[in-house]
Parts: C-alpha cells; structure tokens; sequence
C-alpha cells in the first residue's frame, strides 16, 4: 500500500459548532470513562469504498456516520471526518473506553437513505495506542442486507414461506438463520418424479445437496421449526431490465400431468417487482395456504406462474409498474375475523385464464368450474352467471367478500345454492355463512350484468305442492336434498325424471335443492 504523510490534528467536541447543526443517529455514552482511542480507517460498503469528498464541509461528510460499540453500548459517534479529502481515508477520535481490551465493533448510517449497516466484519479490541494509523488505517467493511421474518410452523397451522434471494447467487449456508435450527427448503423441478428437491438430501440433516445455491428469479419453498429472521447479506442484486427467467412446460415424463406448466420464480431485485403476466399465486398473509395475487411482487417473495405452452418458455420481471388496465372482480374468502384463505378472481378484459393450484388438497378451497377444469381466475363477459364453488377444509364460519375493480356493475348477486340466500353485493359487500366438511362444493354462484345491461333473474320454480305432495320438475338423475334454514341437509334421495314425493318434516320453512351435474337449483318452501 502506497504510504500517505499526513500531519493529524484531531479535536471533536461536540458541544462545539461543527456539530450543532447536525442530528446524529446514535447517541453517544461518555460517562465514566477514562480511557479514549483514536481509530484511523478506511469504509468499504460491498466491496466499494464509501465517502464522497466532494460534498464534504470543512473535511466533513455530513451524510454518513460511523459509531464504535462495546456490545450494544455506543461508545462514539461521528460523521466521516477526512484526513486527505483526496482520499477515503477518515478518523474517530475519543471512543471510550475501560479498561483496554474490550471487543469493538462498529456500524454505520447513511442518513440520506435512512439505511443502517450494522454487518461489519471487522471487531477489534480497544488499546491506549488506538487503532490503525494514517499511514496504515484499518478497513471497516460493511455490507448490505436485507431481511425476512419467518414464523415457526405448528402441528396445527403450518406456516410456509414462497421465498427468493435479493442478492444474486447465494448459497443457503451464507443466508443467517436459513439453517438453523430444525427447517425445509426446497426448490420446484417439473423434472423430478416428486417436483420437490429437498437441500437436505437425508433426514439426518447431514448430507446437504451438492451445488444447491438460491439463484436469482427462482423462487424456493421454506419452513422453520421457529420465529426466525432469514438475513441476506451482500450487494442488491441489478440486472439490465427486463430479467429474463427461463419457465419449464412439460418436464417429460416424470411430470404429473395435473401439473404441467407450473413453475415456482421469484423477486430478484431488492425492490418491488412485476411480472409480465396477469396473475400468480403467492402463500396469504398467513402464510399457510396459496391464493391469487396481481400486480407488485415484494422483494424476497416467490410466487407460482404457469406456462400455458412449450412456446411459453420465459418470464420478464422488471422494477417499472405496467400500466393498470382491466376490469374485474375480487372475490375473497376470510375466516376467523378476517384471516385470509383464499380468492377468485372473474376478469373481463383479454386477461389470462389461470388454473386453481394448491399445495395442499386438504385446505379450504375457493374456485369457479368451467368445464372439466377449476380455476382461480377466468374470462367472462360483462353479463351472466358463473358457478362459484366452495370447499371447506373444517367446519366453521366463513365470509365472502367482493371488490369490483375498474368496472361498473348494475346488477350483482351472490347466490346461495345451500340456503337459498340471495344477497345483492351492490348493497352489501360481504356474505357471512356456515360450512360444513361434507357440504357439497357447487353451494355459490355469481349472477352480474354491467351497466345498461339486462339480467335475468333467478331460475323458475322447480318445485310445486300438489294433492299433497310435492311435484318436482326434472331431466335425468338428480339428487334432491330437504336443508332447513340454518344450512343443515335433513334428507337427500335421488329422483329420475320428473316426480312426486312427500316431504317428512315438521311445518316451517325450508330449501329444496336439485343437484343434476353442475346444473343446481334452490327454490325456498313453506311445508305447513
């Protein structure tokens, strides 16, 4: 290293001018202390060396500030003082301290960004000669970080997290906490005969999958057996934009067909991200089942998309928001005062089509059968009606929530198929239910127009009383059920045709419900 002759003479008090119009982070403890020390360095933050000579006041750089701690007690606080305002090289006078030999380490703040950088790799012990000199300073290196709480997984609820690394390239052993002290991080390869490809490759924990390293634009599925906090250390990652991801269709095959086109990326950049696709699935706010996701994707988030061909073979993401186009409506699916479960989505604009996708069959599930298929999110025009099925994972109280997004409804009415319920959600946003393991799953469905538009309105009557028996109107095999008014199914028989048949209950009122298919109708009775 090239030898710099500097004269030093180093008075900071800072009861003095230089500081009295400045705010300083960290508050200084310099009670009790005999000893002081003078630590001569230079600032790397990622590899770079930090301080900008020319906005500097008097060898002052009043945006960056560096203090010295023995554990958590602040023993100096100082912005960058430079010695050579040429070079990065910079002084603390006076950090306390007694008796010598206490371990001090140090952290910095930039007040422009509001940042704090407390990962130095540098600790030393302090010494009546100081530490470092002009001529042979110290190297303070600093690095970026960014971090992600993860709550432990249960018995009960499992809690599991679609994740991605900030920082590039990193092995899982380099991300604090990641391993530690019991967890499971995977990534998803339509290649393999069970998608899933654990790091650990045996349940001793012992045997680490060789080259397994977090790259970015995957996303990786991740639990801990406690609270902990995943920190990503190192430089922000940056790519010229868009990020291109390379996306699987058809593994071969090993690919279970019921998951063909499924891939898991993730957020490479620090910052929110887009994806040029309409939609996505990302874990809820509990992070305990999938549902629906649109627009910004945050930093440190994986989310599952789907190629639709072997045509569909990449994925863009970029920092830049597209502009919002698109009408739809939100359906949300809460339990337990508003935890969120899961959603549907009915787009009526060009928008993508996007499959139901769960990693786990057992969970609540919210969807809209078309077809043979069920999906999240699907086209429709403004007008008309759509099955929306319902599936619960325990029995409880549920609510239905709807927002309407860009659009203008003048008719839209949630219909329960179970109870008969007909709740216009122009009035009304939500509709609060019970549910039951063994409820069948076509209990809902959406009847809506748009403005200047017309609709019809509920089915005709199915079901007439006649000679004291009850006349029901049908095309082939149906089952009819008998439901009171709290949603409890007191009978169900299968009907052939067109019948008459007797109703075994006590006088009140009642729904009569007719399964043919996906074809259901609900039509409310009075038995007297």
């Amino acid at each position: 290293m090239k030898k710099y002759l500097f004269i030093l003479i180093v008075s900071l008090f800072f009861g003095g001018s230089v500081f009295a119009q400045e705010t300083h982070h960290w508050t200084c403890n310099d009670n009790d202390f005999l000893n002081n020390m003078t630590v001569a360095f230079w600032v790397t933050l990622d590899g770079n060396y930090v301080g900008n000579p020319d906005i500097q006041v008097n060898n002052y750089d009043y945006d960056i500030e560096i203090a010295a701690f023995v554990d958590d007690d602040c023993r100096m606080s100082t912005f960058l003082f430079s010695v050579a305002p040429t070079l990065p090289l910079y002084v603390m006078n006076s950090v306390h301290f007694s008796p010598a030999g206490e371990p001090v380490s140090f952290k910095m703040y930039i007040h422009s960004t509001g940042k704090e950088y407390d990962m130095c790799d540098f600790t030393t012990t302090v010494s009546e000669n100081g530490c470092g000199s002009v001529d042979d300073p110290i190297i303070l290196p600093f690095h970026t970080y960014f971090t992600k709480d993860i709550t432990h997984y249960t018995g009960t609820s499992d809690h599991y997290y679609l994740i991605a690394s900030p920082v590039g390239e990193v092995s899982p052993e380099n991300v604090t906490d990641m391993l530690s002290p019991s967890y499971d991080l995977y990534y998803y390869d339509q290649t393999q005969e069970k998608e899933w490809v654990n790091y650990k490759l045996n349940p001793g924990n012992t045997n680490l999958h060789p080259g397994f390293s977090l790259e970015p634009g995957k996303g990786y599925l991740y639990a801990n057996s406690n609270d902990v906090t995943l920190k990503f250390i190192g430089a922000p990652f940056t790519a010229t934009e868009p990020f291109e991801v390379s996306l699987v269709y058809d593994a071969g095959a090993n690919q279970n067909t019921d998951l063909i086109g499924w891939n898991l990326v993730g957020n490479p950049f620090p910052v929110d991200a887009y994806i040029d696709r309409d939609f996505f699935y990302r874990t809820n706010l509990e992070n305990t089942e999938l549902e629906t996701g649109s627009g910004a994707i945050a930093p440190m988030e994986g989310v599952f998309v789907r190629a639709t061909s072997a045509d569909d073979n990449t994925l863009n993401f970029s920092t830049t928001a597209p502009s919002k186009s698109g009408e739809q409506l939100i359906i949300n699916l809460t339990q337990n005062r508003g935890v969120s479960i899961d959603r549907a989505i009915v787009s009526f604009d060009e928008g993508e089509m996007l499959p139901k996708f769960m990693l786990n069959e057992n969970n609540t599930k919210l969807y809209i059968p078309q077809g043979n298929h069920d999906y999240a999110v699907v086209r429709s025009a403004v007008q008309g009606e759509l099955p929306l099925n319902f599936s619960a994972s325990k029995n409880g109280t549920y609510t239905l929530s709807i927002d309407t997004e860009n659009v203008e409804m003048n008719y839209l009415h949630l219909i329960d198929n179970m109870t008969g319920m007909d709740v216009d959600l122009l009035q009304t946003s939500s509709y609060t239910f019970e549910a039951n393991l063994n409820d069948y799953e076509s209990r809902f469905k959406l009847v809506f127009a748009a403005a200047c538009e017309d609709v019809e309105g509920d089915s005709e009557s199915f079901a007439f009383f006649s000679n004291g028996n009850w006349v029901i109107n049908n095309n082939g095999k149906a089952t009819l059920q008998v439901i009171d008014v709290i949603g409890r199914i007191l009978s169900s028989e299968t009907v052939n045709g067109s019948v008459s048949t007797t109703i075994n209950v006590v006088p009140g009122v009642y729904m009569l419900r007719l399964v043919n298919g996906d074809n259901v109708k609900v039509q409310k009775v009075v038995v007297r």
